[in-house]
């Protein structure tokens, strides 16, 4: 219990140091935390937009239908120059509207309002390189073998849920992408490793 106690504490030391916006404390992984838990009533929420949306086209569609099947019936109605004017009128601003609807960007308005009110704190690629970088200080200051931390052990404490293939290849990416190579081999060989034994693949082999 102690070395978990003092391990937590190092931890959020080391990710403190490479992510400032978001690993700085503890309240800030408990948000982090609750954001995750934000996801389904987000996504929800969505297909609720979604579905109004596709819903009222629906009602367009069974709207100028029924106007279509009462032109057939009066076709020649057309000919005389007031109902040609008011239908070219209605079609003009059917298909106006019928753009406006089919372009409408659900999901960026829908995501842009979510971020101004704050209702999720999400990470960034940026924060994703801070924790990934900190893992690589951890595995360091304490030696760890790569198989030991991406089993989530360290110093034969299990502190985590085991890596998939692809959270090794993902930290052997970020390393590559600071150029450190040296950690880079032994992560992308930890992946290459992992993909080759999980019967549900993460990353594609080869």
């Amino acid at each position: 219990m102690a070395f978990s106690v003092l391990f937590a504490l190092v931890f959020c030391r080391f990710f403190g140091a490479v992510s400032a916006d978001l690993f700085t404390s503890s309240a800030d992984l408990q948000r982090l935390t609750h954001a995750e838990w934000e996801i389904p009533q987000l996504i929800n929420n969505y297909i609720k937009l979604e579905t109004e949306r596709l819903e009222h086209l629906k009602s367009m569609a069974f709207k100028y239908r029924q106007t279509n099947e009462q032109l057939q019936t009066n076709i020649q109605s057309v000919s005389n120059p007031i109902n040609a004017f008011r239908m070219i009128k209605r079609l003009t601003n059917a298909w106006k509207e019928l753009q406006a609807e089919m372009r409408a960007d659900v999901a960026d308005a829908y995501l842009q309002n979510v971020t101004m009110e704050g209702q999720a704190k999400f990470p960034t690629d940026e924060d994703l390189s801070g924790a990934a970088v900190g893992l690589l200080r951890l595995q360091d200051t304490y030696r760890l073998e790569t198989q030991d931390l991406a089993n989530g052990f360290v110093q034969d404490v299990k502190i985590g849920n085991e890596m998939t293939a692809f959270d090794c290849f993902e930290i052997g990416r970020i390393a590559y992408n600071t150029e450190d190579f040296y950690h880079t081999l032994l992560w992308m060989q930890e992946a290459l490793s992992r993909a080759k034994r999980e019967s549900t693949p993460t990353i594609a082999e080869g």
